[in-house]
């Protein structure tokens, strides 16, 4: 494995690297020398990715790109939960003024505007059994409008909310703290993770759109997280339908611009 550029030593051990071109890459390649837990971090990601292949624009050292390696993945959605949540506390943290909400699947939201986006990859599989999963999280930091401008209306970032520029390795350290509150709380099978995933998840009970991995297009009301991460859809037919991973959409209009 390629040497750290640096180290940092929080709640859960940094391998930190100047440029990569993808920390989910790196993190499955060297899948078996990273300890379970640790978090490969890239001030440069040059090849950033999102779901369906889409393209993460980050800057040098403006925003942050990490992976988590969680060897003790579970069941369906919990690695992308954990850090749904810890990312979500690291930005509060960082600026509690703002109104930040998970939006399923895999998004971190203000508003109707995206401020961080989560890549779960299977990894270090032994036949076809899965023994980990590399979960992404790249993070909108001090990113100019500019820039922000460049992917349309839809994305937005700490400085571009604030007007403040913000303390990278600061917000890594707070991620690193909340990310292990959230590993021990699954191992130990408690269930706050879960419920406060639910809780997070403000779009429950709001009509939303869908459109689903073959293109296919449903509307209705988001009614409930299943017990697998599922989104339960209440058609206006009265059925309900559930879908594990879909592209969704909301009316912006319901949140205060």
């Amino acid at each position: 494995m390629r040497q750290p550029d640096f180290m940092l030593d929080y709640d859960l051990p940094v391998f930190g690297y100047e440029q990569l071109d993808s920390t989910n890459g790196f993190a499955r390649e060297n899948f078996e020398e990273l300890p379970d837990g640790a978090l490969v971090l890239a001030m440069h990601q040059t090849a950033g990715r999102g779901r369906r292949e889409r393209v993460w624009i980050s800057p040098p050292g403006t925003n942050l790109a990490l992976t988590w390696v969680d060897k003790r993945p579970g069941a369906g959605y919990s690695t992308g939960m954990l850090l749904g949540l810890a990312g979500l506390a690291a930005l509060r943290s960082a600026a509690p003024e703002l109104e930040c909400y998970i939006k399923w699947p895999n998004d971190l939201y203000i508003r109707h505007r995206k401020i961080a986006g989560i890549l779960c990859e299977g990894a270090g599989f032994s036949g076809t059994e899965l023994r980990g999963v590399a979960g992404g999280i790249g993070m909108n930091i001090n990113t100019s409008g500019e820039a922000l401008a460049s992917v349309g209306d839809t994305a937005t970032g700490l400085f571009l909310e604030t007007g403040r520029h913000f303390d990278l390795k600061k917000i890594v350290f707070d991620l690193a703290k909340y990310l292990k509150w959230c590993y021990i709380s699954k191992i130990a099978e408690n269930g706050e993770a879960t419920r406060l995933y639910r809780a997070e998840n403000r779009l429950i009970g709001k009509e939303i759109a869908l459109i689903d991995g073959r293109g296919n297009r449903y509307e209705g009301t988001f009614e409930e997280l299943g017990p697998g991460g599922e989104l339960l859809l209440r058609r206006k037919s009265g059925a309900l339908e559930s879908f594990c991973c879909a592209d969704v959409s909301v009316d912006k209009k319901i949140f205060n611009s």
